[in-house]
């Protein structure tokens, strides 16, 4: 059985992204700039999970290029 996609679009906890790895196929950015729309639309368009850190917008637009998401959640802090 194939493992689901997941898009990591930031910084993660590497025990968060270790535990989310044994379960799913993990794409993360890893630089400390955000990623640029146009990257992040190519990277979700095949995914089936998206977690945003940030500045990142989830808006129509960028949901709209991930046609097999199944799930998005926005990482924070508070």
């Amino acid at each position: 059985m194939e493992k689901p996609k997941v898009v990591v679009a930031g910084p993660f906890l590497p025990e968060g992204i270790k535990r989310l790895s044994e379960h799913c196929e993990v794409r993360q950015w890893t630089d400390s700039a955000t990623i640029e729309r146009a990257l992040l639309k190519e990277w979700i368009a095949d995914a089936d999970g998206l977690i945003i850190h940030g500045k990142i917008k989830a808006d129509e637009d960028l949901l709209s290029a991930g046609k097999k998401l199944r799930v998005m959640a926005h990482a924070m802090v508070g």
